[in-house]
């Protein structure tokens, strides 16, 4: 599916019909998300609720923003929008539950990146708020100073690049004749081309250049972020690491482990599919099991957040690992009591089915765990 056209509707079609099916596996897919991711949202929720006592209001109030926008745009990108790519144009068929409700495709696509954008601002505000903690108190002024001026940065920069996917957005009318003219050289245009919820356009619109300027330089920020934010940790943490202060190394050190590890999971589900679409759109390239999973990975970008987030913060963690032990525990009792019961009464029919030497070690079983049974029940009595 990367290779060009042959001049004959045949490969058209096998492309079209190879596209809808994956297009198909995507959205089955994102149907299933939210049910899977839910119980990370639960355990965030209840964590920040209740467990963010030693921490302070304005990192609990960002944490309660951060996790907001990430849930809510999850439901929102799977249930509200569904976002399928259409290619060999650039193209984007809504197909969620606001298409039933005639909103615009285009309004509906803005409001997601807004989502993306600040979530991602809100992650390395929480990021930038753990380094500060890295700095020694009788470090200069001037870095936290920087550290607050970094902060407003990127929520400018989240802001402007929403506001650059308008330089995508034209006049559809406009957009789907001037494809459809450069499709009768190729023969056939996408089939759902006049939909209403398919919007498009291609790198003959005047503004595309202003879009690709501000998208890829968006991504130098998020890759000088990545490098920067453990740099300087670790710069912290070296100049730290003497004998007199151990314990502040090692707190050092286990912050710029979880720094690492955010960011890590940040370049994964968020920066990468950002440059995966941007080259997409600049070379045209049709790859549509690349872009769909790069959707896909897109639509799991909150919850991976989520979950690093619990995984960062120690209150957290160890809360979660608590509910998880609790968890194994029930079911581990259930299991055994499961057990017991059809070893105490057996299946007269799975009798009769063996002969007499497996019968024997059987009743064997059934004796040994009747036997077990009632010493742990005697055990529990005496400890009680």
């Amino acid at each position: 599916m990367t290779s060009d056209f042959l001049p004959d509707n045949e490969s058209y079609y096998q492309f079209y019909k190879e596209q809808a099916e994956l297009n198909g596996y995507y959205k089955y897919s994102c149907h299933f998300i939210p049910f899977i991711t839910l119980p990370i949202y639960a355990e965030a929720c209840y964590c920040i609720l209740y467990k963010c006592k030693q921490f302070s209001p304005k990192y609990v109030t960002i944490l309660q923003i951060h996790m907001f926008l990430h849930f809510f745009g999850e439901i929102y990108w799977t249930v509200l929008l569904l976002p399928v790519i259409v290619l060999p144009s650039i193209g984007i068929s809504t197909e969620g539950f606001l298409s039933v409700l005639r909103i615009s495709s285009s309004w509906q696509i803005f409001i997601m990146c807004g989502i993306l954008q600040i979530s991602t601002a809100t992650m390395i505000h929480l990021l930038i708020y753990r380094l500060k903690f890295a700095v020694p108190p009788d470090a200069s002024r001037a870095i936290k100073i920087g550290a607050d001026l970094t902060n407003g940065f990127y929520y400018f920069t989240a802001i402007f690049c929403t506001c650059a996917i308008g330089f995508m957005d034209e006049d559809q009318k406009v957009a789907k004749n001037r494809i459809l003219h450069n499709f009768q050289k190729y023969l056939v245009p996408p089939p759902n081309l006049w939909e209403d919820n398919y919007v498009t356009t291609d790198r003959e619109n005047p503004n595309f250049k202003y879009y690709v300027y501000i998208t890829v330089a968006e991504i130098m920020i998020l890759i000088i972020n990545i490098i920067v934010v453990p740099t300087v940790s670790f710069h912290f943490l070296s100049k730290n690491r003497t004998e007199k202060s151990e314990k502040l190394a090692q707190a050092h050190r286990q912050t710029l482990q979880v720094l690492v590890f955010q960011l890590a999971i940040h370049c994964i589900f968020h920066l990468l599919p950002l440059v995966c679409f941007t080259w997409s759109a600049i070379f045209r390239t049709k790859n549509i099991a690349l872009l769909s999973v790069g959707l896909l990975i897109w639509a799991l970008h909150g919850a991976a957040c989520t979950l690093a987030l619990i995984l960062a913060n120690k209150p957290f963690r160890l809360t979660t690992a608590t509910h998880l032990k609790i968890d194994l525990k029930n079911n581990h009792h259930l299991i055994v009591q499961f057990s017991v019961a059809n070893a105490s009464n057996p299946n007269p029919k799975l009798l009769h089915s063996v002969n007499g030497e497996s019968q024997q070690s059987f009743r064997k079983l059934i004796f040994q765990t009747e036997n077990f049974r009632f010493t742990n029940k005697t055990i529990i009595n005496l400890n009680a």
